[in-house]
């Protein structure tokens, strides 16, 4: 077989070994998953994943072709119908631009669903990963079961994933701690796409180590100044 039959062939393996998989992140209203993971599916350092209505194919190793990508596009064109927008992300040493590529559609921002949880995504922000890591379902879901009554701090919060399942999961307080503005804003956003309390929710622009110190009640330390 040539390269692209193997593709081919590798893209349709992993869609047949995910049908149950698949099934159960409808029933449970899950609209973003992974659907190859090249490491372990046959093609090193290619994932491709949904988000929404989004497809997001990601090399890391190498750049791929453009018969690779037309490959990938086309597959997953045929197989589900309703992913309208289609993006290429090159992260690998020789790429020429670490920007995502619009292939197909003209999305910027849309809205994902994670067991019946909504969260803002935008698939041509300028940082260089999503705005929800996938691999950290099984701890959303955890932190969702047993956060009633209590108080939660999502340190390092990116886009306040955690935060929104432990507000869902009714958190008497939960303070989301990131140095970034934007993925807080996109915490924020996620927030009130779920008519979450906001009183309960906290957004906090600031150094993980200063903000953890001022919530135990300890000094700040001072900083030299050079004569």
């Amino acid at each position: 077989m040539t390269n692209i039959q193997t593709l081919t062939s590798l893209l349709e393996t992993a869609w047949q070994h995910r049908q149950s998989f698949l099934q159960q992140m409808h029933q449970e209203s899950t609209d973003c998953y992974r659907l190859f993971h090249g490491s372990v599916e046959g093609f090193m350092g290619l994932t491709v994943d949904r988000y929404g209505n989004n497809l997001l194919i990601q090399s890391f190793h190498q750049s791929l072709s453009a018969d690779e990508i037309n490959t990938i596009r086309d597959f997953y064109q045929k197989v589900i119908s309703n992913v309208n927008n289609h993006f290429y992300h090159n992260r690998s040493k020789d790429a020429e631009s670490k920007q995502r590529q619009c292939l197909i559609g003209n999305s910027l921002q849309t809205q994902i669903s994670e067991a019946g949880l909504h969260y803002y995504c935008d698939m041509q922000h300028s940082g260089q990963d999503p705005l929800l890591f996938l691999d950290f379902r099984a701890a959303r879901r955890k932190v969702r079961q047993i956060s009633h009554n209590k108080s939660v701090l999502n340190c390092f919060s990116f886009s306040c994933g955690i935060g929104i399942a432990a507000a869902s999961g009714q958190a008497s307080h939960v303070h989301n701690v990131d140095f970034s503005s934007s993925a807080l804003s996109a915490g924020e956003k996620s927030l009130a796409l779920n008519a979450l309390d906001q009183a309960q929710t906290q957004f906090i622009k600031e150094d993980y180590f200063l903000a953890v110190r001022q919530m135990a009640g300890l000094s700040l330390p001072v900083r030299q100044q050079r004569g």
